[in-house]
């Protein structure tokens, strides 16, 4: 976890916003969700996990554009193998979501390459 301070009670409640986040956005109310993940992004700027789940409350509010930026930036963050493939697709969502269709085709690619790596390995 990456917080300034690493005393277990922090660290305790940022879990818990993070899981009041994902029951919200997985149980049907993706605008409380957002509420927390800008809260938790604030908190945990570098957290790709977070910013992943914040590019999937934007697609559900009908925000292509916002789950895009987000999505690149967890992207950006990501050190594991599945975690870019997992924000690569929530990518190529978000960009047909939003009718860019010239970067949809790259991100879809990037996640089939990544996945392939994935099942190679």
């Amino acid at each position: 976890m990456d917080t300034d301070s690493d005393s277990p009670l922090e660290i305790q409640q940022v879990e818990l916003l993070e899981l009041v986040a994902y029951l919200h956005l997985r149980y049907g109310d993706p605008s409380r969700a957002l509420a927390y993940l800008k809260l938790l992004k604030g908190l945990l700027p570098s957290n790709p996990r977070i910013m992943r789940s914040l590019a999937i409350a934007h697609l559900r509010l009908d925000h292509p554009e916002m789950a895009e930026e987000s999505a690149t930036q967890a992207i950006t963050l990501e050190d594991s193998v599945r975690g870019r493939a997992a924000s690569q697709f929530v990518l190529g969502v978000a960009s047909k979501a939003s009718a860019h269709t010239d970067s949809s085709p790259g991100a879809c690619e990037e996640f089939r390459r990544i996945r392939a790596q994935l099942t190679d390995s």
